[in-house]
């Protein structure tokens, strides 16, 4: 999912829905996702400014839902950002336009 957030940056947002392995305990896997963003300086441009991730894993007891993993780790990858809040509302606006609630 590509914004242009303004005349000089453009952000490309996309997950994944996968296991990991723990850190602490290589035998147990946990469900999850990650939220991968990139800024870019223009929208035709190949040159990657910054990329940052942030993830979203299960607990042992929650139940997978692909809405809820997007939601909390784009959450999280926002904040490692000094997005304004117009540019936020500009992500979150066309998130909820890619994938409507049900």
């Amino acid at each position: 999912m590509k914004i242009k957030l303004n005349d000089v940056l453009t952000v490309s947002i996309w997950w994944r829905h996968n296991n990991w392995e723990v850190k602490d305990n290589p035998k147990t896997e946990t469900e999850g996702t990650t939220c991968i963003l990139e800024t870019y300086d223009n929208p035709q441009s190949e040159k990657i400014l910054r990329t940052e991730t942030a993830q979203a894993l299960l607990a042992p007891t929650d139940q997978f839902c692909k809405d809820k993993g997007r939601k909390v780790s784009l959450t999280r990858v926002l904040r490692k950002y000094s997005f304004s809040v117009e540019q936020r509302r500009q992500i979150w606006d066309r998130y909820l336009s890619a994938f409507p609630r049900n």
